[in-house]
């Protein structure tokens, strides 16, 4: 877990480098993942087509021998759209086994995700172990990925009693993973709760890039069809307008109010209610994400800049690492526990 008071790890040291902004202004449980129509009209492009066709070249660094790989297919921890996720042993340490499902659409995904974590540097990513190659009987790939003891967010959630400053602390391993996501030139579209994993010092991992894009290089907006979680996705997503990474913050937001309330009101609307209202020009996150005494008052303030219906004044991954930190030691002054 991040602790203000402990010193800072070399690799934290080299992530505070590497995000530095140009100017002042500077577990496992995928099953509420949504996947419209648009997996039968998966994006594609020349540079993408080229990148699969490439894909055993790029990632061979990454090949792992099966033999070394026992996958315990009675121990499922969790299910979603790309396919199931079970607990594993890779040369005797206890990892994580994502399965892909038999499907060429699906495979691009699964060769995006194994692009975006290989390309991603940060303590606050699951590291990405290996690939195997038809590891189980019908899986064409799979993923070795760092075992996480807690499972994700929203599991802890409601197992576990958090102090504020934990969850500040939580607060602040999921922005600096978003702002290593960012740095590394993509975006990630599915940042939820299900998909922010815990290891067993409570330290929080984003996780599962199947839905991550790498952004353009001249210019890094993005249009495409609506994927992702409805209850975390941001208005300019369900309006299919272009968008870039401020709509990661805006999921970010709802996993803020949702780490200090325990709720997401966006889900409490249901799906068609959600994507009515965040598709609204005249959204109010104010009526939608209320203020209440669950919620640290300096906390709330970051949760209502980055749900603003306007991509464009939302903070960035940088600047919310930077304003937790400092709310970080301010409640790391009383009790941490």
């Amino acid at each position: 877990m991040f602790d203000v008071k402990r010193k800072r790890t070399c690799d934290e040291n080299e992530w505070l480098r590497a995000t530095e902004p140009p100017c002042e202004d500077f577990g496992y449980d995928y099953s509420d993942s949504f996947c419209s129509d648009s997996l039968d009209l998966v994006e594609t492009c020349l540079e993408e087509e080229a990148f699969f066709e490439d894909f055993t070249h790029k990632f061979k660094n990454l090949a792992i021998s099966n033999s070394n790989l026992t996958i315990f297919t009675d121990l499922k921890v969790g299910h979603g759209a790309y396919g199931d996720v079970y607990e594993a042993e890779y040369n005797g340490e206890k990892v994580a086994f994502k399965a892909l499902k038999p499907c060429t659409k699906l495979e691009q995904s699964f060769y995006r995700e194994v692009e975006a974590m290989q390309a991603i540097r940060s303590p606050s990513v699951t590291k990405l172990i290996g690939v195997s190659d038809k590891a189980l009987p019908g899986v064409p790939y799979g993923l070795i990925l760092q075992w996480m003891e807690n499972g994700n967010l929203q599991s802890v959630l409601k197992k576990h009693t958090l102090s504020n400053y934990r969850k500040i602390c939580i607060a602040l391993d999921i922005a600096m993973g978003l702002a290593s996501v960012h740095s590394s030139g993509f975006v990630h579209r599915d940042v939820t709760t299900t998909n922010v994993l815990l290891d067993y010092k409570f330290s929080a991992h984003l996780s599962d890039f199947g839905l991550a894009k790498r952004l353009p290089v001249k210019d890094p907006h993005i249009l495409m069809l609506p994927n992702g979680n409805p209850f975390f996705m941001a208005p300019e997503c369900a309006c299919v307008e272009p968008f870039y990474t401020p709509a990661d913050m805006f999921g970010f937001g709802v996993v803020l109010y949702e780490l200090f309330t325990g709720t997401n009101p966006l889900q409490q609307l249901g799906r068609r209610a959600s994507r009515e209202l965040l598709s609204s020009v005249d959204l109010c996150i104010a009526s939608v994400f209320p203020y209440c005494d669950a919620i640290p008052p300096k906390v709330y303030a970051i949760v209502e800049k980055c749900l603003q219906r306007d991509p464009e004044v939302r903070p960035s991954a940088q600047l919310v690492y930077r304003r937790l930190y400092q709310l970080a030691v301010e409640e790391g002054e009383g009790d941490k526990l």
